[in-house]
Order: C-alpha cells, then structure tokens, then sequence
C-alpha cells in the first residue's frame, strides 16, 4: 500500500521532468503544457511564479509561491515584488489552480491580475501572463483563452 501511495509523486515528477524541458512559452498551449504538471495532486489551492527571461518568453525557473485552501490562496504583494525583484526577473507568469475543478476566473482573479499588473509596471517587471489550471482545462487571464485538456 505504501508503494501505491508514491505512485501520483512518481507520475508528477516524470511529467514535471518531460515538461520541464521546454524552455520557452510563446503560447497559451505552451504555458499549458509547462504548468499543468505543477499542479498534479493538489487538493488545495497554489501560485506557482514562472520567471521569465528578457526576451519575454525563455523560461528562467519556477517557484511554489504561496500554498492555501480549497478555496483561496492569500499571499502580501510586497512580498511577491521582492521576490520577483530578488529573482531579477523582467517578466513573470503567475499560475494558479483552482481545486473545485473549474478553470474559469472569478471576479477577484481578474481584479487581482489588473492590480498586480499596475505594480509590476511600476517596478518593470512584465507581468505576461495570469493563468489558471482546474480539473479539465485552463485559462489565460490575458488572452482569455480557454483550453481544455485532451486526456
């Protein structure tokens, strides 16, 4: 039993490698791809930060931001500027999950992605992206684009 109870960290960890690779995000199907692996297993909400090179679409690395509930996920946005300022970053994608299934922002998702634009500007970090990864499919705040997962 205690075998099967590693079988979905061993399945996280193969697709987060396989995935991981990928060293850009041109996309919404690429940001698809490179995050939903992040979020295999979570019952409870997490924003992942995705740093991004100049170039605005090289990958410089990713980071487990904030861990909350099935609900939300509170995080201090001085802390999230220091930390992207600490990282050197010129660009960030700010990834979320939402573990009732659905993909589909709410009110306070797009509110809270305007408001962190307006900062990040302020500090010139480019703010490329807010997505957010539910059960079946995902969605760019930015574009508005809803995919959905093929599997």
């Amino acid at each position: 039993a205690s075998i099967l109870s590693l079988f979905p960290q061993i399945i996280n960890l193969y697709i987060t490698e396989k995935t991981h690779n990928v060293a850009e995000i041109k996309t919404v199907s690429n940001l698809m791809e490179y995050a939903r692996p992040l979020f295999i297993d979570k019952d409870v909400e997490h924003i992942y930060l995705i740093f991004i090179k100049k170039d605005n679409h090289t990958v410089a690395g990713h980071k487990l931001f904030c861990k909350g509930d099935y609900t939300k996920c509170s995080f201090n946005i001085l802390d999230l500027t220091k930390e992207l300022l600490k990282r050197n970053a010129s660009g960030v994608i700010i990834v979320h999950n939402h573990p009732d299934g659905s993909a589909q922002p709410s009110h306070n998702d797009i509110k809270s992605t305007d408001n962190l634009n307006f900062i990040f500007n302020n500090f010139g970090i480019n703010m490329i992206d807010s997505a957010i990864v539910g059960k079946h499919d995902f969605y760019s705040i930015k574009t508005g684009q809803h995919l959905f997962y093929e599997d």
